[in-house]
C-alpha cells in the first residue's frame, strides 16, 4: 500500500462489532463481505457486522460530530420486480432466504442511519452499490465478471446461470470511489443509488458472447486468448500480460465504453489493452 509509512496515514486492524474510539471528521463504513459465497459462509457474523458494527460507527459519528457514509447495496431490493430499481422502490426481499443475512443486514443498517439522523442529528450518507469490477478482484469472488475472467484464463466454458437473459449493471472501481467521495462531500443526504453505468445494463448471455467472440480472434495462443477475452471486461493487470501501459498522450484510443466501464484503451506494442488502474 502506497500510504503505509505516511505521517498522516494509520492502518488499524479492528472488528467493527467491537467499539472503537478515535477522533475523525468522516467515516466511510464499508465493513461487510459483499460476495454471496463470502457473506453466506458466516451469516451470523455478516448480520453482526451490518447491525452492531453500524451502531458502533453511528455512535462514534455522534460522539465526535463526524459525517458517516454507509456502503449499502443493490441487494436491499432483494429479487426486484421493478427494473431498473430507483430509490423510491422498496424491494422484494425474503427475510429468511439464503441471502437474507446480507439483504436484511444492509436494510437495517440504512434504517439505523436515518434513525440516528432524525433522533440524534448525525450527518449520514447512504449509497446503494451495484456490481463493481476492477483490479485485484478476489479469485473466489463468485460473481459474473470474476467468474468469466477465471474461466477464460483456465480455458473453460464461460458459465451463465439460468437462461442468460438476466441483466447486470457494472461500474469500474475508480468510478465508484469517485462517486463515494462526491457523495460524502456533497449536500445530498438521502439514499443514493450508485450504478454509474446503470442505464447501460448488460445481458449476461450477450456478455458471454462477447467474451467468446474475443477469444476466437486469437486462437493460436491460450495467453492471447485470455488477453482477448479479458479486453471485453477491461481490467486484467497489464503486468500479467507482459505489457506496460503507454502514457495517456501516446494512447491510440481514449474513449468510454459505457456497458463495461472501460475508461481508456492503452497501446501496448501492436495491440491495445486496457489499464489495470486509472
Amino acid at each position: 500500500m502506497r500510504r503505509l509509512g505516511h505521517p498522516n496515514f494509520e492502518l488499524v486492524h479492528h472488528d467493527v462489532v467491537e467499539p472503537y474510539m478515535i477522533e475523525v471528521d468522516e467515516i466511510f463504513h464499508l465493513a461487510s463481505p459483499a460476495s454471496p459465497p463470502h457473506y453466506m459462509f458466516n451469516p451470523i457474523k455478516t448480520i453482526k457486522t451490518n447491525t452492531i458494527g453500524t451502531i458502533n460507527l453511528l455512535g462514534l459519528a455522534k460522539r465526535v460530530g463526524a459525517r458517516l457514509l454507509l456502503a449499502s447495496t443493490s441487494e436491499v431490493y432483494g429479487n426486484p420486480e421493478v427494473h431498473p430499481q430507483v430509490e423510491t422502490y422498496f424491494g422484494n426481499v425474503n427475510p429468511i432466504g439464503p441471502r437474507a443475512c446480507y439483504d436484511e443486514g444492509k436494510r437495517i443498517a440504512e434504517t439505523m442511519c436515518y434513525a440516528y439522523q432524525k433522533q440524534e442529528g448525525v450527518d449520514v450518507r447512504v449509497i446503494r452499490i451495484f456490481n463493481t469490477f476492477g483490479p485485484r478482484m478476489h479469485i473466489g469472488d463468485g460473481r459474473v465478471v470474476s467468474n468469466f475472467i477465471i474461466q477464460a484464463l483456465q480455458g473453460q466454458d464461460l458459465t451463465v446461470y439460468g437462461d442468460g437473459q438476466q441483466t447486470r449493471s457494472f461500474q469500474y472501481v475508480s468510478d465508484l470511489v469517485a462517486g463515494m467521495i462526491a457523495l460524502m462531500n456533497g449536500n445530498y443526504s438521502q439514499v443514493r443509488t450508485q450504478y454509474l453505468l446503470r442505464s447501460h445494463a448488460v445481458c449476461l448471455s450477450e456478455m458471454r458472447r462477447l467474451a467468446l467472440l474475443a477469444s476466437s480472434m486469437v486462437p493460436e495462443s491460450k495467453a492471447r486468448i485470455s488477453r482477448a477475452a479479458l479486453v471485453v471486461f477491461g481490467f486484467l493487470s497489464l503486468s500479467s500480460l507482459g505489457a506496460v501501459p503507454a502514457p495517456a498522450s501516446q494512447c491510440r484510443q481514449s474513449r468510454r465504453v459505457h456497458n463495461v466501464g472501460v475508461r481508456k484503451v492503452y497501446s501496448a506494442g501492436s495491440r491495445c489493452v486496457p489499464p489495470c488502474n486509472h
